[in-house]
């Protein structure tokens, strides 16, 4: 089911309250924005988006089969749920993820993800799952440094609601396949990483660094080699890309 709202705060915002009435929707239920007044990005960032031209939506999961500690397997479903969709649309295209779940192509974002847990005693309660794509806006006034659209790459216009909904359930159907095929999952996500393996420059810890991206620890921490040989592993908020 797909519910359609004119304006909220912020999807996952939304969803978390009704959550915390005790009414729980059904997993996958897509809760889709025209238009959000506080939309939430990772790091704290806002999102950027015209009404009605974007993708603003968010659904909840209801992940009892994962345990807390390995919650980054939900990150890896959804990167490549949106992936996989994405990829029939624009196939000629270099698409990527961007550790931990942002979605490029080439060196340009086309959109992001934000995933909420709430843990309970020894496992995950819920998890919200939010979602935001841009679709057919074609001008970028905020100021973010390298947004590009669908509409951008391919001169087309789509459809955000339907869009959103195929892409729901391409994330399903990673989703699904948690905990049983959680190795080979990362080893899609690595094959769509995007600068893996290859030197770039990074901030890590208020320094410049330049290093290589060998992998994701069990814990969704990256871990690289610096040009002079040393390991690092970081967590979320601890690296930056520099571009």
């Amino acid at each position: 089911m797909t519910r359609i709202i004119e304006s909220v705060t912020s999807t996952n915002s939304f969803l978390i309250e009704e959550l915390s009435t005790g009414n729980r929707p059904l997993e996958g239920d897509l809760l889709f924005a025209k238009f959000q007044t506080g939309g939430r990005g990772q790091r704290g960032n806002s999102w950027e988006s015209n009404k009605g031209e974007n993708i603003l939506c968010s659904f909840v999961v209801y992940p009892t089969q994962i345990s807390p500690s390995d919650q980054f397997m939900i990150t890896l479903a959804v990167s490549l749920g949106i992936t996989d969709h994405l990829a029939d649309i624009i196939p000629s295209l270099p698409l990527g993820i961007k550790w931990p779940n942002d979605i490029y192509v080439g060196e340009k974002k086309l959109g992001g993800v934000l995933i909420e847990n709430s843990l309970m005693g020894s496992g995950i309660d819920y998890s919200v799952i939010g979602f935001g794509i841009n679709v057919n806006q074609t001008l970028f006034l905020s100021g973010a440094p390298n947004p590009v659209s669908l509409a951008q790459l391919t001169g087309k216009e789509y459809d955000p609601v339907s869009l959103a909904a195929g892409i729901r359930d391409s994330i399903m159907k990673r989703y699904y396949q948690l905990p049983e095929q959680h190795k080979q999952l990362k080893m899609v996500y690595y094959s769509r990483l995007f600068r893996f393996q290859q030197s770039a420059a990074f901030l890590f810890e208020g320094n410049k660094i330049s290093a290589a991206i060998n992998g994701i620890d069990e814990y969704g921490r990256l871990t690289l080699t610096t040009d002079d040989g040393s390991e690092l592993v970081a967590a979320f908020k601890e690296i930056e890309f520099l571009f």
